[in-house]
């Protein structure tokens, strides 16, 4: 029990002492904070009286301000206040290295959700919380859906864009915040294609180097060239606008093929060739539509001039790639300089924008540097790297948060960006085009690609399987809506053609994966029932 006598209330100096200190940051914080929202209060009722706004105008987008910088400074105080048990246990236990490692956590994380939260308020200051809650919420509804369904989710993100977006019920238009759109779509690709690189395994990746490196390189530009020439007749383009469009449908996508191969259970050859090309392809791709771009937008073309800027971009990204996805791959292992594994998911982050960002700098192709990155990250073992399993785990579990959410701000806001008229109005030829990707192209890529690979053995059942898989996403979106942004001649029937192949290759060709690969006799699964036979 305890007892209380007039004792107990007298004021002793040293316990107020080391009260004051303990609370003396947060009482100067918190005054300063009143001392400060009084003055501006002040100064914009003073001012905004003599501005056509009125001083509660001013005043009210201040309290909005305030707000929204409450509830992301509780996010903060959460982390620090869930921390300070923790932190005092472990103290008061002398289990120094748990304080430091739950300082590093909580630091980490406020210094991460900090900067996350200044980028968003600098490039999306209006509807930011609007914009992505109901991005979050389509993404959150219609994933579980497309679960129940069993259709790829993508194709339901992109009917939602279309709903939301201006074309209908107009609650997302991205037109006004073209720089915020550009930067979900640069940075969200390149994050996904970082994730594609760290898929391919090397050792698998050298049986088929040569399949894949002509599909990835030769069978981009052989999808550009059939599918440009073709546009130019049915779309009466310029040659130029026609090869641009190609070029940007040219790709297969890591994000949707990686999914359905989770699902379904394809040789392990076949898979890390059509996984290898999809994520090589892509970044050909992504630095093909940059020089078909400039040259349509400066209407100036010379062949050596693009093979030489072709292959800087190339090399740039490439070695940009390598130095920066050794360089922080080491800095999370858990070699003696591995300091910074607790740190994992940042580093993660950081190796997508730092290999983009200095690629883009040196005149190389970002897309490569990132791809090239994951590359290096996913196959670290070889180069005798470890990471430890709790942050291994940690940077899977966001790793996978992360590409969800890209997947689906990608897809949704190019369904905002569907120009519902023109895509009514080219329907029939941009039906075309696709089938023409589908049933003239891909074949065509296939067995041309695949003649010069003798080691890898392809049989004709193999190569059909990989003529039906190609399926069009990510990537291609993402390159459609910067194009669409950009407001480039022709963007109308890009983007048209763009989502019809979407569409088409999602609902035919991924649903029907296992049902072909079954027929085509290409399932893990029947290999082992063979053998067992046998």
């Amino acid at each position: 029990s305890i007892k209380l006598s007039r004792e107990s209330f007298k004021l002793k100096a040293g316990v107020c002492r080391k009260v004051s200190m303990l609370g003396i940051s947060s009482f100067i914080t918190q005054m300063s904070i009143v001392c400060v929202m009084t003055a501006e209060n002040n100064l914009l009722g003073k001012y905004g009286a003599n501005s056509k706004y009125g001083a509660e105008i001013p005043i009210t987008v201040l309290g909005i301000v305030m707000k929204i910088n409450q509830i992301l400074n509780s996010i903060i105080i959460g982390i620090a206040a869930g921390s300070q048990p923790i932190l005092g246990y472990n103290y008061g236990a002398k289990k120094y290295d748990r304080v430091k490692k739950t300082l590093k956590i909580v630091l980490g994380s406020s210094l991460v959700i900090s900067a996350i939260a200044f980028i968003l308020f600098q490039t999306i200051p209006d509807k930011l919380i609007l914009i992505f809650a109901i991005i979050g919420v389509i993404g959150i509804v219609l994933g579980r859906l497309s679960e129940i369904l069993k259709i790829p989710d993508v194709i339901l993100y992109l009917i939602a864009g279309i709903l939301v977006g201006p074309a209908v019920l107009n609650i997302i238009d991205m037109n006004s915040f073209s720089v915020a759109n550009n930067y979900i779509l640069t940075f969200g690709s390149a994050y996904i294609l970082f994730e594609g690189g760290k898929e391919i395994n090397l050792r698998v990746l050298n049986k088929v180097k040569i399949s894949v490196g002509m599909l990835a390189t030769v069978g981009v530009l052989l999808s550009t060239i059939v599918v440009g020439f073709i546009s130019s007749k049915v779309f009466n383009l310029p040659i130029m606008t026609a090869l641009l469009l190609g070029s940007v449908i040219a790709s297969t996508d890591p994000a949707a093929l990686i999914p359905v191969f989770r699902q379904v259970d394809i040789k392990d050859k076949i898979k890390q060739t059509v996984v290898s090309e999809s994520a090589f392809n892509d970044a050909v791709a992504a630095i093909l539509v940059s020089t078909l771009l400039g040259v349509v937008t400066s209407g100036e073309f010379s062949a050596m001039e693009s093979m030489k800027e072709l292959l800087i971009a190339a090399g740039v990204g490439i070695g940009v790639g390598v130095i920066v996805g050794y360089l922080l791959t080491v800095f999370m292992s858990d070699k003696k300089i591995g300091v910074f594994h607790s740190y994992a998911p940042i580093i993660s982050i950081l190796k997508v924008g730092l290999a983009y960002e200095i690629s883009v700098h040196l005149g190389g192709s970002g897309y490569m540097a990132v791809f090239i990155a994951g590359l290096i990250s996913g196959n670290r073992k070889l180069f005798g790297l470890w990471i430890p399993e709790y942050d291994f785990q940690s940077i899977h579990h966001f790793a996978e948060s992360a590409s969800t959410m890209f997947r689906m701000s990608i897809f949704v806001l190019l369904g905002t960006q569907v120009d519902l008229g023109a895509l009514v109005k080219y329907w029939a030829p941009a039906l075309l085009i696709a089938l023409v990707l589908m049933f003239i192209a891909r074949p065509l890529v296939v067995l041309i690609c695949t003649l010069f690979d003798k080691n890898a053995n392809w049989s004709f059942k193999d190569r059909l399987f990989m003529m039906w898989v190609r399926e069009t996403g990510v990537i291609p979106a993402a390159l459609s809506g910067i194009i669409v942004s950009m407001k480039v001649p022709g963007y109308e029937i890009i983007s048209s053609v763009v989502f019809m192949t979407i569409l088409i290759t999602l609902i035919v060709q991924a649903s029907t994966t296992k049902i072909v690969a079954k027929k085509l006799g290409v399932l893990e699964e029947e290999k082992e029932v063979l053998s067992a036979a046998a």
